[in-house]
């Protein structure tokens, strides 16, 4: 194809020059750039079409030549920045035109220095072409090396992404696996923590059935106790009343004789005639067995007017009695106010929730104007040597007592009794928490300041008071639940269980005491 368009080129410069006259000298140095040799302008257009140098232009290249200025400039410069050298156009003019400026020379033997001028620019064209080809050979290179580099540096990053993964799974696993340790360890504690709640709590509902069944033991011993003590106190009074009581009905006659033949007839009366298969009896003659009928009556009449033989309790059961006691004051003193009661209990006590809600709450709506009425929330609560306490159902027993005694606090006995109540009935089945929500209704309008004092160092405080007064008790110390003072009293525990089986009762008879002004 080159070939070609050189043929082509070459055809038309021979026709030109047929046509246009004699081509101005090469010396002139005002002939424009345009006026070059056409085979450098083919070497330029076609690199590789350049043609041979022939021996007459090897002759005639030592004639020195006068370059243009264009050929000046290309020679200072023989390395242009374009890629490729383009000449300029030659401009088309008509058949039979001037075409004196733009008129291409043939190198012919006619002008031979012009011949020479041609060999310059294809030697200088030939240099540029492999200054050309050696620019794209090290572009070509330095491309390479740049896609080389890229690659490397794709390979590089590939092969840090890829251990990065790597280094992200095996951190992903080693996470995941302490995470699954983690939760191990944390099921095997709640199963270690549930068997020890599971344990401890079998063994406070054991201690809890042997301290029932030890104290209903106890209570059972006591009643018994006291039953068979009222069975030989009936049974000796029965005795006195069937030896007795047949002669006082004639003990202070005047005549002692017809007395006692009296009493012989009433005694002849159980003959064995009556009973002599199931109890022989022998009668006895009265003046053989009492020397001196008449010296009982002394001994009816001093039992009759010996008023503090009655057990004390009875005293002021008349002004009489107290007179002769010499007890007129005390029993006075105790008409002119209400006596005092104090309650000390612990919230979980069974026999405590029985007492409050079966017999105080009642006995409080109907006899509270004769007597005042003190509870102290501590029970057998032990206070520690760091200052908490230890109760004896549990650290829900303490929440319950440290509840209440902020409730005393707030309201006072009269507006917390009713909470109290309800709380002693809710709480044996419900935490503090249910129990306290299910009885709000009894102190809604201090609601918010027994929660802060629960929530409060002052609700510990009120505790520390509590197991003052308990630890105060005198002269028996407290060592059951529920237990009775009464005028800050405390009795002996026989007395403490009477006090509190018949509260209403022992209530009641103090009320009349009260009425009697």
């Amino acid at each position: 194809m080159r070939l070609l368009l050189l043929i082509a080129a070459l055809f038309v410069a021979i026709f030109s020059q047929q046509r246009s006259p004699a081509p101005t000298p090469f010396y002139n140095s005002r002939a424009p750039p345009a006026t070059q040799p056409l085979a450098s302008v083919v070497s330029r257009q076609f690199p590789s079409a350049a043609p041979p140098v022939s021996a007459y232009h090897t002759a005639a290249a030592s004639v020195p030549v006068q370059q243009t200025n264009h050929e000046q400039q290309r020679t200072r410069n023989p390395y242009p920045t374009q890629t490729s050298y383009r000449a300029p156009q030659r401009k088309q003019t008509p058949r039979g035109g001037n075409t004196h400026s733009n008129h291409v020379p043939i190198l012919t033997k006619a002008a031979p220095t012009r011949v020479v001028a041609t060999v310059a620019p294809a030697d200088h064209t030939r240099q540029q072409l492999q200054a050309d080809q050696e620019r794209r050979r090290m572009e070509d290179q330095h491309r390479k090396n740049a896609e080389k580099h890229r690659l490397d540096q794709e390979r590089r990053r590939q092969a840090e992404e890829k251990k990065r993964a790597e280094q992200e799974r095996k951190h992903r696993q080693a996470v995941e696996a302490a995470e699954r340790q983690r939760v191990e360890q944390a099921r095997i504690k709640a199963e270690e923590e549930r068997k020890r709640a599971e344990e401890e709590n079998k063994r406070r509902s054991d201690e809890e059935l042997r301290r029932k069944a030890a104290d209903n033991e106890r209570l059972r011993q006591h009643h018994a106790s006291q039953a068979a003590a009222a069975a030989q106190r009936e049974q000796q009074a029965q005795k006195v009343r069937q030896t007795v009581v047949p002669l006082q009905t004639h003990v202070l006659t005047s005549q002692p004789l017809q007395h006692t033949q009296t009493a012989v007839q009433q005694l002849q009366q159980y003959h064995p005639t009556t009973h002599m298969q199931a109890h022989p009896v022998q009668v006895v003659d009265p003046r053989n067995h009492y020397n001196s009928v008449p010296l009982a009556a002394p001994i009816i009449s001093q039992q009759a007017f010996n008023a503090c033989d009655m057990p004390p309790d009875l005293w002021c059961d008349s002004r009489e009695a107290a007179a002769a006691c010499g007890v007129e004051q005390q029993c006075q003193r105790l008409r002119r106010k209400p006596i005092k009661i104090t309650l000390i209990y612990e919230a979980l006590c069974p026999f405590c929730q029985r007492f409050i809600s079966n017999q105080l709450g009642i006995v409080f709506n109907s006899l509270r104007g004769h007597f005042e009425l003190e509870m102290v929330p501590w029970g057998n609560s032990r206070l520690l040597p760091d200052g908490s306490f230890s109760c004896n159902h549990g650290q829900k027993e303490c929440d319950a007592n440290r509840l209440q005694s902020c409730v005393l606090d707030q309201l006072q006995v009269k507006g917390a009794l009713p909470f109290i109540v309800c709380f002693e009935k809710n709480i044996f089945s419900q935490s503090v928490e249910q129990s306290w929500r299910a009885c709000t209704a009894f102190v809604r309008s201090h609601e918010r300041e027994i929660k802060h004092c629960y929530d409060s160092e002052k609700g510990v405080q009120l505790q520390r008071i509590a197991a003052q007064k308990t630890f105060s008790a005198r002269p028996q110390p407290i060592v059951e639940v529920p237990y009775l003072l009464i005028n800050d009293y405390s009795p002996t525990t026989e007395n403490n269980d009477l006090n509190v089986m018949l509260f209403p009762q022992l209530l009641g008879k103090w009320a009349k005491i009260y009425n009697r002004k």
